[in-house]
């Protein structure tokens, strides 16, 4: 029987690397410390989603809080601490959002990347001159700026009366 064109056999070895890799990352067993902070984190995400007024997200985050230390006491091997583990992943896959909130900055936010300046050197045809670059920003992979006031910036106030700055 010839050899099946998608199977292992006409995979070369470093794409059977990769996929390897990604399958034992798949199966990196958390801690209970690191499953019970994750539960919490997704249930305040999710929560946020679902509230429009912090008060409403103060008081139910108050609650999930609530349901989270009245197991905290108990050993982590406890059926009682599994179970409410498994049955907090149900309700949270029960109620998460079909449009999460994302804040605005971030990937997938509404003013993630928007109106993004040009690379000076396609502004400035050869070399960029070093008054052009006041305002150079560090950014991470994600574009997201790494500090709000870059070096070589200054504050300035003004005075909205006089419309003078100082």
């Amino acid at each position: 029987r010839p050899p099946d064109p998608g199977g292992p056999a006409a995979m070369n070895r470093s794409f059977r690397g990769a996929t390897d890799a990604v399958k034992r990352a798949s199966y990196v067993k958390l801690t209970h410390e690191q499953t019970v902070t994750r539960l919490y984190r997704k249930s305040l995400k999710v929560l946020d989603s679902w509230c429009i007024d912090r008060e409403i997200f103060n008081r139910e985050g108050r609650a999930i809080r609530a349901q989270f230390d009245a197991y905290k006491d108990l050993p982590k091997d406890d059926g009682a601490v599994r179970r409410q583990i498994r049955e907090t992943e149900e309700t949270l896959a029960a109620y998460t959002h079909p449009d999460m909130y994302v804040q605005p900055y971030m990937p997938g936010g509404s003013k993630f990347m928007r109106n993004p300046p040009p690379p000076l050197p396609i502004v400035f045809e050869g070399d960029v001159p070093p008054e052009a670059n006041v305002a150079y920003q560090d950014v991470h992979s994600v574009q997201v700026p790494m500090s709000s006031e870059p070096e070589g910036m200054r504050t300035v106030l003004i005075d909205i009366y006089k419309k003078a700055s100082e």
